[in-house]
């Protein structure tokens, strides 16, 4: 006989909120709202994507941002706005430091711009010039080695290689005799075939035979190899295709050649330019001054920092010793190593040269404001900027008074300063207790180190080390014994240069042993951790600086920040899938939390009235929290809400729900009484 049970009666009502859902769609946002505003600036839902976008692949979360995150960075970003305000009232941007970072990654990004555009863009070859280009230079990358696709039979006999060569040629089908003659499995199952043989080369399931290879490249497609005999077995080969040339076909390398071609034609119009703008700002450049700078010297002497590298008509295009040596000495230790050679100094004074002279050409042609980077440019200004800000305001402002380094020493001490006691013995361990005890009675006869040693040696089952063994802590373990309470209590009670009594370890073996040193607990000083504690406190002293900073420049540029303005609201009706599926793998809090969403979103006394009805099904039948249960059903039951339109029919279920949960009406025992009394009667 079945039961009835709660879950069996309202399963209907379960199915109708399924299949009702909600019909009210997600609004769609305004995509110029605004996110964040202060005094002076804001920033818009599309002005915020847009940065969103710009973050690389890399550092983005495996499955895009979730709402929490993008509201984290919009706060980090509008901080950074408001920042660069004060930043700029500060005169940061005109440090040299900020302007050498916007020079190094504006030249990178007006370069590229440049190049794209007076190189790259200008290189548009025609089919005819790429063909011209791929026959010109066919030879020079484009060969290849003949190649051919075989049919193959291998046996162990030469009977059985003779008989398959002439079913071959008498031309019976070659899987026929393949299938009759072959010992080779492997290539049984593919039909014999082997592609892409390379002349000279290795032929895959057969191995490397220069007489066979060349046989097959002087045969004709379907001519078959009478039997080659090497590596143990015969070899019978049909060739099924041969490609005899040693070019590859311009179809096969066309995109190859187009880079090619566009790569050479860029670099010759990049040379072009570059002659032209030498002339145009007399560049000239001094390679033996170049090849003899001595970088310490030419950093310290003005006379030797004075010689010029790179000479120009132009002042900003004059490049010296010193201004080489300043740029050296912010390189990483390798690459100062390898720019110590002469080779390498022409080098990179040649190719200073060339970008200095392309990117004021750029200055001069306007890439500076250019539209399609003023952000990447703006960028580097503000990154700049907020840098030395950071490092005048934050970095050298943070201080950490002596008190304060005292005061974590004093509470760090125990923790993480300490040197523990801790015991250096000299174990003594024998098979039974007889001859321990006799040992003992010998060690403490023993005059001399060498004495003990030698007992260990001849009477102890553990003899490495001369049964040295050590540092032993209090708390921790016995080396080569384990962790043995008994014996650790015994090493500390036990005076420096005394014997302790015999006893069995954990092991099962009778020891004693002499305490050879003890030192007790002892504290590393504050000058020896000091590194460790200034470093530790002025990093949290910096954090400290800058959240105060970031409060005061809230205030003072009244920014305001709309986070909620982010939340991606989902539609009712797959908040309802979603907690349907939670539902049905018995995530229940899963699906209480999409309930609890369609009651924040959605009180429109449809959504979120099913949606508490809801709740208060998972508490009563899966939860077992009747408190809660009877609280969702009471709310269900306050409905319909005054200036909304319910439906009701929820109702008598609830009334249900509540009159069963509190037992004022037990229906469904009553049913099943009926149910069983029915099967009585029959």
């Amino acid at each position: 006989m079945i039961r009835i049970t709660r879950s069996m009666i309202i399963v209907s009502i379960l199915s109708i909120l399924i299949l009702a859902g909600c019909e009210l769609g997600e609004k769609q946002k305004d995509k110029s709202q605004i996110l964040a505003q202060w005094d002076g600036g804001t920033i818009t839902e599309k002005v915020f994507n847009a940065r969103l976008d710009q973050i690389p692949q890399f550092y983005r979360p495996r499955g895009g941002f979730t709402v929490e995150q993008k509201q984290k960075y919009l706060d980090d970003y509008s901080i950074e706005e408001i920042f660069y305000i004060e930043a700029l009232s500060k005169g940061m941007e005109n440090t040299q430091s900020a302007q050498e970072f916007y020079r190094q990654n504006a030249e990178r990004v007006i370069l590229d711009k440049y190049y794209q555009e007076q190189i790259k863009d200008k290189i548009k070859p025609t089919d005819a010039e790429l063909m011209a280009y791929y026959e010109a230079h066919k030879d020079d990358f484009y060969k290849k080695s003949p190649t051919a696709t075989l049919l193959y039979i291998e046996t162990k006999t030469k009977e059985n290689a003779d008989a398959a060569y002439q079913e071959l040629v008498s031309g019976k089908d070659f899987v026929e005799v393949m299938n009759v003659y072959t010992t080779n499995e492997n290539l049984k199952k593919k039909g014999g075939k082997i592609t892409n043989i390379r002349k000279g080369g290795y032929i895959p399931n057969i191995g490397r035979s220069e007489e066979l290879d060349s046989l097959i490249f002087i045969a004709e497609v379907n001519d078959v190899i009478p039997p080659v005999e090497f590596n143990d077995a015969f070899h019978i080969v049909k060739v099924a295709d041969l490609d005899l040339s040693t070019i590859r076909p311009y179809d096969e390398v066309e995109k190859d050649v187009s880079s090619r071609y566009t790569s050479e034609k860029e670099q010759e119009l990049r040379a072009q330019i570059l002659d032209k703008l030498f002339v145009k700002y007399n560049i000239s450049i001094d390679t033996l001054a170049a090849q003899e700078i001595d970088f310490a010297e030419a950093d310290s002497s003005d006379i030797a920092g004075s010689v010029v590298i790179i000479a120009s008509s132009v002042p900003e295009l004059v490049y010296t010793a010193k201004d080489f040596a300043l740029e050296v000495s912010m390189f990483p230790m390798e690459r100062k190593q390898l720019i110590q050679e002469a080779n390498a100094k022409i080098d990179f004074i040649n190719e200073k040269a060339n970008n200095n002279v392309l990117y004021h050409d750029a200055i001069k042609k306007g890439y500076e404001n250019h539209p399609e980077i003023a952000d990447e440019l703006r960028r580097a200004k503000m990154i700049g900027a907020l840098r030395e800000y950071y490092k005048q305001f934050v970095v050298d402002a943070a201080v950490v008074p002596e008190e304060e380094i005292v005061k974590a020493y004093e509470a760090d001490k125990e923790k993480r300063y300490v040197n523990k006691p801790h015991v250096k013995v000299q174990e003594f361990a024998c098979e039974n207790q007889v001859t321990a005890d006799f040992l003992l009675f010998k060690a403490k006869e023993a005059q001399t180190d060498d004495e003990l040693n030698g007992l260990i040696q001849e009477y102890c089952v553990k003899t490495a080390n001369d049964g040295m063994i050590g540092p032993i802590y209090e708390g921790g373990i016995i080396p080569g014994v384990g962790k043995d309470d008994t014996y650790l209590e015994k090493v500390f009670s036990v005076p420096e240069g005394s014997f302790s009594d015999v006893f069995e370890d954990v092991k099962g073996n009778w020891v004693f042993f002499k305490v050879v040193e003890f030192t007790p607990k002892s504290y590393r000083s504050i000058d020896d951790v000091r590194a460790e504690l200034e470093t530790n406190l002025m990093r949290k002293a910096q954090q400290d600086l800058f959240e105060k900073l970031k409060t005061e420049m809230r205030q003072k540029y009244n920014l305001v920040v709309y986070p909620e303005r982010l939340e991606e609201k989902l539609p009712a009706d797959s908040l309802f899938t979603l907690a349907e599926e939670a539902m049905t793998q018995k995530n229940y809090a899963r699906a209480n939390y999409y309930y609890d969403k369609v009651i924040e979103d959605y009180a429109n006394g449809q959504d979120d009235y099913k949606a508490k009805f809801m709740k208060g099904f998972i508490y009563s039948e899966y939860l077992k929290n009747d408190t809660k249960a009877l609280e969702m059903f009471e709310e269900v039951l306050t409905y319909p809400k005054e200036g909304v339109v319910t439906d009701t029919t929820l109702h008598p279920s609830a009334r249900y729900m509540l009159k069963a949960l509190t037992g004022e009406e037990d229906i469904l025992e009553k049913i099943n009484q009926q149910s069983e009394q029915m099967n009585t009667d029959k």
